[in-house]
């Protein structure tokens, strides 16, 4: 009865504000795809850097986890939900100092997290020390800061057409306020000013390339069993101005392309 309860008041969350749907979903997505990779039932699963609004705590709880812990700094308050059996939790807790026992989760997931954790290679090892051997991480994430839209405004559709593409890695602040101060209207949803602020200076987003990221997987304590990259749309005038780029930063076309990654680490 308390999941069910807990299930209502998600939908007449979703109600509210529909522009949640799509990471619902998302997050529905991805608990299936690990639940096929590495089924998910009888098992406890860590989600770091979960939804606070428990997307994918409802799913895997559906599919027979044993248990569910969701930790990240957007969690507000504690909350516990009970189905069948099984228990899942949300904790708000930093993903860098995970205060578990060590080897206590059998299979960890994290969804668009690594664009926004400042020691990404801390969570890692984080991530190793609280997973069973034999364990699995599947993590997915973009986009991330070098790719087209790596300003993270790409959700505020009037916004991202007025932000030409790759424009945060090139252009400063001033640049950036004197190119669009003109087009920038007064019922946007956010104004310049605090645009030019969450692109530069938010603590939202940790600005590291696509390099480095790559190389932080490459170099960490898992064995990778797939690391795919997640590839931008492949557009003529997109590529054109990646070309460009690739001649004056000190990124390949490739790497400017390149959204984020899906990976899937194991421990053996």
């Amino acid at each position: 009865m308390f999941y069910k309860e807990y299930i209502l008041t998600i939908e007449a969350f979703n109600q509210k504000r529909p522009e949640m749907n799509d990471v619902r979903a998302y997050n529905h997505q991805m608990i299936d795809i690990l639940d096929t990779l590495r089924p998910i039932q009888n098992k406890k699963l860590l989600d770091v850097g979960a939804s606070p609004h428990g997307y994918a705590m409802e799913q895997a709880l559906l599919k027979g986890v044993s248990a569910y812990i969701g930790i990240g700094l957007g969690i507000a308050e504690d909350i516990e939900v009970k189905h069948q059996n099984a228990c899942g939790k949300l904790i708000n807790m930093n993903a860098e100092t995970l205060n578990f026992e060590s080897e206590m989760f059998d299979l960890i997931i994290s969804l668009s997290t690594f664009e926004h954790f400042f020691d990404g290679s801390q969570v890692l090892r984080e991530m190793y020390h609280v997973l069973k051997p034999g364990g699995s991480v599947l993590i997915n994430f973009q986009p991330v800061w070098t790719s087209s839209y790596g300003h993270h405004l790409h959700h505020i559709e009037e916004i991202t057409k007025l932000i030409p593409p790759w424009a945060h890695l090139i252009w400063t602040e001033e640049t950036m306020q004197r190119a669009l101060e003109k087009q920038w209207t007064s019922d946007m949803s956010m104004s310049l000013k605090e645009a030019i602020e969450w692109i530069y200076k938010s603590l939202e987003i940790n600005r590291v390339d696509v390099v480095k990221l790559h190389n932080m997987f490459i170099n960490c304590q898992f064995e990778i069993e797939w690391m795919t990259p997640l590839y931008d749309e492949q557009c003529t005038n997109k590529l054109l101005i990646a070309d460009y780029l690739s001649k004056i930063l000190p990124y390949s076309v490739e790497e400017l392309m390149t959204l984020g990654y899906s990976l899937l680490l194991n421990k053996r």
